[in-house]
């Protein structure tokens, strides 16, 4: 049976279509009740969270130049 491997370079959505499929496939071999859509949004988000990005805030120090606070 092949396993799902998550490709960065596709979409979420994209992973979750072929992730489904094959989970849908595995469960009809194995004779069991298909997920529905929301039950299967909900494990993949479980089983593959999205990545987090970087919320840093890079600043210079321009804007203290004429101000109290430029550092000579």
């Amino acid at each position: 049976m092949e396993v799902f491997k998550y490709d960065s370079k596709k979409t979420r959505m994209q992973n979750y279509r072929v992730w489904k499929e094959m989970n849908d496939d595995e469960r009809e071999i194995f004779n069991e009740k298909l997920l529905t859509p929301t039950q299967g949004a909900r494990l993949f988000v479980k089983l593959y969270p999205k990545e987090k990005t970087c919320t840093c805030i890079i600043v210079n120090d321009d804007w203290r130049k004429g101000t109290f606070w430029e550092r000579k």
